[in-house]
């Protein structure tokens, strides 16, 4: 074998074996993740202790998570606004089952959704009872509850809209569990 056609073979060789190390990790990249345990894709939400009325924010692919801490008098008068609700037993509504109750929570006093308007998507806000925001004795100062700046959706401490307003449905309630007492886990549906 002449030098020239040794040169050509290496070189053939070690462009064979350089494709084949960049081709792996992308071949790899396209098989499905079965050995990945959905679990491992939870979001993890860590909380304070929140004081009555007190509430965070987390932002998961694009929409935030609210979990709120209603007080005692917000859990009373959530039934008692149940007839100025659409849906006040949640029954047209995204939430687990175990959730399907007056407080849409599987803890009275800690409510978790997402923040996300069901008419057109936009961001809900937090308005707490006895805030400017509500007139003062009105059916809305009752529980508290979330309002949306876009077309004036309105739902209360437990996402349910009230009657009359254009969203047509409660807010979302995503598949959640207490871990202990300031922390919760959003189990992983992969879907928003």
């Amino acid at each position: 074998m002449n030098r020239r056609k040794l040169i050509t073979l290496i070189t053939g060789a070690l462009a064979g074996i350089a494709g084949t190390i960049v081709a792996i990790p992308f071949f790899k990249s396209l098989l499905p993740a079965k050995h990945l345990n959905p679990r491992d894709h939870d979001l993890i939400i860590k909380f304070p202790k929140l004081e009555a009325g007190g509430m965070i924010a987390v932002s998961t692919q694009g929409a935030p998570i609210y979990v709120l801490k209603r007080s005692p008098e917000q859990v009373s008068a959530l039934e008692e606004v149940n007839e100025e609700l659409r849906d006040p037993n949640s029954i047209e509504s995204d939430q687990p089952d175990s959730m399907q109750n007056t407080f849409r929570s599987s803890k009275p006093e800690i409510f978790v959704a997402y923040g996300i308007c069901t008419h057109l998507g936009c961001s809900v806000s937090n308005r707490p009872t006895g805030s400017d925001a509500w007139h003062r004795g009105s059916q809305f100062d009752k529980t508290g509850g979330f309002f949306c700046p876009c077309h004036g959706a309105i739902y209360d401490s437990a996402g349910r809209v009230y009657k009359n307003l254009p969203a047509p449905l409660n807010l979302r309630v995503p598949d959640y569990e207490f871990v202990d007492e300031t922390t919760i886990r959003i189990i992983n549906k992969r879907t928003l």
